[in-house]
C-alpha cells in the first residue's frame, strides 16, 4: 500500500521503501500482540503456531516490543534517504 500510494503521487517507489519496511514490522507487531492470552488467545497466525505458543508469553510480547523499536529505528536511519 505505501509503494502504490507513492506510485500514485508520482514518487519515486525507493524512497518509500523504508516506510514500507517500518509499516510491515508494526503489521506484524499486531499480530504477535493480538495473539496474547489476555488479547484473543489464538493459536495459530498465518498457518503457523503464535509466538506465545513457541516460545512464551513474555517472551512474544517483548518480541513484538522489540520490533516497534526496530521499526522506528528503521525510519530514523533511513529519514535522510527519503527526502
Amino acid at each position: 500500500m505505501c509503494i502504490a500510494s507513492c506510485q500514485a503521487v508520482g514518487g519515486h517507489e525507493t524512497l518509500a521503501i523504508p516506510v514500507a519496511c517500518a509499516f510491515e514490522m508494526m503489521f506484524t507487531v499486531g499480530f504477535i500482540h493480538d495473539d496474547l492470552p489476555c488479547m484473543d488467545d489464538g493459536d495459530f497466525q498465518r498457518g503457523k503456531l503464535a509466538n506465545d505458543k513457541v516460545l512464551d508469553e513474555a517472551t512474544a510480547l517483548l518480541a513484538g516490543d522489540a520490533l516497534t523499536c526496530l521499526a522506528f529505528e528503521h525510519l530514523a536511519r533511513h529519514a535522510g534517504s527519503m527526502c
